[in-house]
C-alpha cells in the first residue's frame, strides 16, 4: 500500500507579461494519493512427472489523480482516473522439462473502465463565447485496457542436452479475446 502526498514546494510560472502564477502547494500531476496492489500465486508439481501447475492473480486499486499543475481538472474527469479494483487472473501448466507451457489468463476481468489521461480540447472545438464563459469543457481521454482473455502457448527450442541452443530462444503464440470495441480475436506469433 502506498500513501503519497506529493505537492510542489515551490512552483512559479512566468506568464511572460511580468506576472507569475504560483502553484506552490498544489498536488503533483499523475500522482494518486493511494495505491494498493496485492497478488498471490500457487505452484504445485503434478504426480508422475506430468509437469507443474501455477495459479495466480492480482488486484490493484488507485485513487484519482490530477492532470494539470494548476489542479483544475474537473471532478468528473478525476473520478474517471480511479482504478476501482482491477483484477487479473492466470493459470498455467508447464512440462517437467520446462520446454512447453500453456497459460490461460484474464486481464481486467471485472471490466473496470478508467481514464489513463485526459486532455482539455475546449479551446479547439468550442465557440469563443463558450471558452470565455468557462462553463462547459470538451475532454478527450484515453482509457485503460478493457477486459481481455487469452491463451498463450510457449515452447523453448533445446538441443539434446536440454540446454538452449540460443539463449532465451522461444516462440510464443497469443490468442487474445477482447471484450470492447474490437471483437475480433487478436492472434500474434512472436519469436524471441
Amino acid at each position: 500500500m502506498i500513501f503519497s502526498t506529493c505537492r510542489f514546494t515551490k512552483y512559479l510560472i512566468d506568464n511572460g507579461d511580468g506576472t507569475f502564477t504560483d502553484d506552490t502547494g498544489k498536488k503533483v500531476p499523475f500522482t494518486p494519493s493511494h495505491q494498493v496492489t496485492a497478488s498471490a500465486e500457487v505452484h504445485t508439481d503434478l504426480s508422475h512427472d506430468a509437469g507443474r501447475v501455477t495459479i495466480g492473480g492480482d488486484y490493484s486499486y488507485r485513487s484519482s489523480e490530477e492532470f494539470t499543475v494548476s489542479n483544475n481538472t474537473p471532478q468528473f474527469i478525476r473520478d474517471l482516473t480511479e482504478w476501482r479494483g482491477i483484477v487479473n487472473l492466470r493459470a498455467s501448466w508447464s512440462s517437467q522439462d520446462e520446454r512447453w507451457e500453456v497459460s490461460f489468463w484474464g486481464k481486467n476481468i471485472t471490466n473496470r473502465h478508467y481514464a489513463v489521461i485526459a486532455q482539455d480540447f475546449t479551446s479547439a472545438y468550442a465557440s469563443f463565447a463558450d471558452v470565455v464563459a468557462n462553463q462547459d469543457h470538451i475532454f478527450v481521454s484515453q482509457s485503460g485496457p478493457y477486459q481481455s482473455f487469452g491463451v498463450t502457448l510457449r515452447t523453448t527450442f533445446l538441443d539434446g542436452t536440454f540446454r538452449p541452443i540460443v539463449r532465451n530462444a522461444s516462440t510464443k503464440l497469443d490468442v487474445n479475446l477482447r471484450n470492447g470495441v474490437d471483437h475480433r480475436p487478436n492472434v500474434s506469433i512472436r519469436t524471441t
